[in-house]
């Protein structure tokens, strides 16, 4: 999630924008997130049509325009 999350800054021109850190970490927070689709496509057929660069990419288009 990190990782997408510093990818969608820099696209959008904003590396500042993630300030990872700058809070302290809470007791019993989740730290294990992962984006993979495997299991849904297992489950039920469906797959990504889009990869996740280009989505990324669609997404702040989106946004700009909105």
């Amino acid at each position: 999630m990190l990782e997408i999350g510093r990818k969608m800054a820099e696209m959008a021109g904003r590396p500042d924008l993630l300030q990872v850190g700058l809070i302290p970490y809470r007791e019993n927070e989740v730290w294990d997130y992962a984006v993979d689709a495997t299991k849904l496509t297992e489950a039920t057929g469906w797959a990504p049509q889009t990869v996740l660069a280009q989505g990324l990419k669609e997404t702040l288009e989106k946004e700009k325009n909105s």
